[in-house]
């Protein structure tokens, strides 16, 4: 799956990855991991939140004292005082890029244009964060389906669809369309928005709502909007093109990998729960159960 590229970096390396299938921003860094590093040089640890492991001495104070996931160890040697521990899931991300795989932003020979595309990568995923990726849990919350179609749902595609305008200048700059941020380039951008516009979407289809489409009550309002509202047809358009990222991202290799087609389907409590009322191991319906046991846990 990882690219050659800056493969003299990753030469005596191995890296130990501690993560939990269920978390949206482990999901980033378990991508990130898979696009830049051969899946025989890492070793991929499953902690289970419902259990607290992360929140266990040993873990604490040798792999995360912050008690969170993800966590990446770098075993540069048979010496632990050699080892590197990278946390959260944005920092492992860069450090992942920066060393083992640079082509994951985009690379000029202007080196003022390639910073300045590295920090338009910096200021949109802070904007995808605080603004599109945290309503995950205000729409797992959310009681009222009503109340998520007035309210929420509306909020959330209008930061979305600010983001595609700040994406389109992005791509003028660049020189290049396409279905990702970067125009044809899978990038860090993408990688840190996918889990959370996955998890965001199997939720909303729950409720058969769809986040790629203006979700108006009846057709009377619908047909209202469509004459009379130009910004109803712009945040349709930009809503397509999010429709067309999504499909696009869940095309990538590392995506399957990471979620739709693992190799593996970690045991742990979400699992069991699943045996247990006879669930088959499916993506979608995984998500529904680790974000119902979420809910329980925040209660």
């Amino acid at each position: 799956m990882a690219n050659n590229q800056n493969s003299d970096n990753k030469k005596g390396l191995h890296f130990d990855f501690y993560t939990s299938f269920s978390c949206p921003y482990a999901h980033r860094s378990y991508i990130c991991l898979l696009e830049c590093v051969d899946k025989e040089q890492f070793t991929y640890h499953e902690i289970d939140l419902e259990k607290q492991e992360q929140k266990s001495e040993i873990y604490l104070t040798t792999i995360n004292p912050q008690g969170k996931v993800p966590a990446l160890i770098v075993k540069r040697s048979d010496k632990e005082e050699d080892n590197l521990n990278v946390i959260e899931s944005l920092v492992i991300n860069d450090f992942l890029q920066e060393n083992f795989r640079s082509n994951l932003l985009p690379i000029c020979e202007d080196k003022l244009k390639q910073s300045y595309l590295k920090a338009q990568a910096k200021i949109w995923i802070s904007y995808f964060d605080n603004n599109i990726g945290n309503f995950l849990m205000k729409i797992a919350f959310e009681q009222s389906k009503d109340k998520l179609v007035d309210e929420s749902l509306p909020l959330l595609q209008n930061h979305m669809f600010f983001f595609t305008e700040g994406k389109r200048r992005v791509q003028k700059f660049l020189g290049e369309e396409g279905p990702f941020f970067f125009g044809k380039r899978f990038s860090l951008v993408d990688i840190a928005m996918f889990p959370h516009i996955v998890r965001i979407q199997i939720l909303l289809s729950q409720l058969e709502l769809n986040l790629f489409e203006v979700n108006l009550k009846d057709e009377v309002e619908i047909q209202k909007e469509r004459c009379e509202n130009k910004i109803y047809i712009e945040v349709t358009d930009a809503l397509k093109e999010w429709g067309a990222w999504f499909k696009a991202v869940k095309e990538q290799k590392s995506v399957q990998l990471s979620s739709y087609s693992p190799t593996f389907v970690p045991d742990n409590t979400i699992t069991a729960i699943m045996k247990e009322k006879g669930i088959e191991y499916d993506y979608d319906k995984y998500v529904i159960e680790s974000i119902n046991a979420a809910k329980k846990r925040f209660k």
